[in-house]
């Protein structure tokens, strides 16, 4: 199979998108396979840690297809709802591969890294983001599948916007966030249906769940504290889905570590990414 751009190309223009969007404010990794976010090992300040799991898309003969590899798809499934990824993915514009399409446009390949004034070209404008219970939802996983499944077929469209379809969603179309959106909408604490780990200072902590407005109050009254804080003055917080955020029973809930499950091998290109609470001022 031929893909549209690189796995590793887009996970470097993801990461180069994050350090740039928040300075210094923000920190991310790569776990190994097996791995999980380990609270231990957060930053010791406020803020809020997401996963991103990065797919690309293959070419075909009339556009492009996003595959899913279901043994992975059901790993992350079966995690805490907080530690599932957002599954960040390109939606392409164009026929064949990224580096086809910027030698006919007489451009290089790189310049999909950078958002340019008025360009469509930046990669943000073709990638879009949908939760692991979205992906499931619209790959609706059956006994006798083959090991990965169509979730997104994709064909060029008129002016630049894409015709999409989701072979096996069902009937039920998926709405899937843009990617300079998603980040937008993680700075108001996110969806009611998004995962997140947030941590706070404790001693601003005095109920043991709060809903996404407040658990935003939150985090804005916790970056005044953002230098002062130690791992031992920080509670975290765990979302619910559809329902706000609860204190997390036991620390030790998060610290999974090593994990002999390693599903999905090479497929898993999972991005940990913790935003510190100055970011929600």
């Amino acid at each position: 199979m031929v893909v549209t751009v690189p796995e590793k190309t887009l996970e470097h223009w993801i990461s180069q998108y994050i350090a740039n969007r928040y300075a210094r404010h923000a920190a991310l990794w790569w776990p190994t396979q097996g791995e999980d976010i380990n609270v231990g090992s957060l930053p010791a300040r406020s803020g809020k840690a997401i996963q991103l799991e990065v797919k690309t898309s293959t070419v075909t003969t009339t556009g492009h297809e996003v595959l899913i590899n279901l043994e992975q798809l059901e790993k992350y499934l079966r995690k805490r709802f907080a530690l599932q990824p957002f599954y960040v993915f390109p939606l392409p514009f164009w026929q064949g591969t990224l580096r086809e399409d910027a030698h006919r446009r007489g451009d290089e390949v790189t310049e999909g890294g950078f958002k340019r004034s008025g360009s469509p070209r930046w990669f943000g404008h073709w990638m879009v983001v949908l939760t692991t219970q979205q992906v499931y939802a619209a790959i609706n996983p059956r006994l006798g599948d083959p090991e990965k499944k169509v979730l997104a077929r994709v064909q060029p469209g008129p002016y630049g916007v894409p015709h999409v379809t989701w072979p096996n969603a069902g009937g039920i179309t998926p709405a899937p966030v843009d990617f300079p959106d998603f980040w937008d909408v993680l700075g108001r604490c996110g969806r009611p249906d998004w995962p997140q780990l947030v941590r706070l200072p404790t001693h601003l902590v005095g109920e043991w769940f709060y809903n996404h407005n407040e658990m935003l109050d939150l985090l804005q009254l916790a970056a005044a504290n953002d230098n002062n804080a130690s791992a031992e003055s920080l509670t975290t917080f765990e979302s619910m889905d559809r329902e706000g955020f609860a204190r997390a029973s036991e620390l030790d809930d998060f610290q999974e570590g090593e994990d002999s499950d390693t599903s999905g091998g090479s497929d898993e290109h999972r991005q940990i990414v913790f935003i510190y609470a100055r970011n929600f001022r």
